[in-house]
């Protein structure tokens, strides 16, 4: 996170709600419904929704492996296979720990386990043992694997939910580390079918996609381009790291430019 050299306090503030205590909340309520539903973390609970108030309420639904995320993830895999509904909460620097893990026991075997994924962001863990933001281009070329990428409140705890109850797939969810923002665009309750992105706004020649917690940002820019050019820009938000939207983005090309029509105008102007 960066921070004032001087005070040694964050430069960025997020106030207001925070995505561990909605984390907690949910799942705690879901333990309350389903006693299959479990939640495994290595060591660091309180960062992925489980302070001791969590914990004593979860009761034998929450386990905490210690230092030891092969396990954690390998075990997850294992209460999947036996009917149970697994949810590991980690740092997301500690996910280089559990490739192996990841890769053989859960997705080769098609095992429905959730992962959160805490400080996966550049706004995250700042110290170098502790980068955090390099998950996606880690995992998301594991075969089998979902990687989904929440843009605000409604659409995390939505893909938190439905990844929880769906029984075919991995699925990866990486916590927003740019503050809890509401949602502006309809939100799904389901993902499956996969990789299929949203199009939040329709527009031409100019298209934005804008993941996760990039989203705001992506906003941002579309209403740059807007002002600057006068023309609607279409937004889009991918919702998945771990798969490409092959029609939608073949589909754009009807409308907007294409990196072979944006040379074309560029060799144009050198040669007038």
């Amino acid at each position: 996170m960066p921070f004032d050299r001087t005070t040694g306090k964050p430069l960025q503030n997020f106030e207001g709600e925070d995505y561990s205590v909605l984390t907690g909340e949910l799942l705690l309520n879901k333990m309350k419904k389903d006693k299959s539903v479990v939640f495994v973390t290595a060591a660091v609970p309180s960062n992925v929704g489980f302070p001791k108030e969590n914990r004593e309420k979860a009761g034998s639904q929450y386990i905490d492996i210690g230092i030891a995320e092969e396990q954690a993830v390998a075990m997850c895999s294992g209460i999947a296979k036996n009917g149970g509904k697994p949810i590991f909460g980690t740092n997301a620097t500690f996910i280089q720990r559990t490739y192996d893990q990841f890769s053989q026991d859960v997705c080769i075997n098609q095992s429905p386990v959730t992962t959160i994924l805490n400080y996966s962001s550049i706004l995250g863990l700042n110290d170098v043992t502790h980068l955090g933001f390099y998950t996606i281009s880690m995992l998301s070329n594991i075969p089998n694997l979902v990687y989904l990428a929440p843009t605000c409140k409604e659409e995390y705890l939505a893909m938190l939910d439905w990844s929880v109850d769906q029984d075919k797939y991995p699925v990866v969810i990486s916590m927003p580390g740019n503050g809890v923002h509401p949602a502006k665009y309809p939100v799904a309750s389901s993902y499956d079918p996969l990789n299929e992105y949203q199009v939040c706004e329709k527009g031409e020649e100019v298209a934005v996609l804008a993941l996760g917690d990039f989203f705001q940002l992506g906003e941002e820019a579309a209403r740059s381009i807007e002002k600057e050019t006068g023309k609607k820009v279409t937004l889009i938000n991918p919702r998945f790291a771990s798969g490409l939207d092959e029609k939608l983005l073949s589909d754009l090309k009807e409308n907007h430019l294409t990196k072979e029509l944006i040379m074309k105008d560029v060799m144009k102007l050198l040669h007038a």
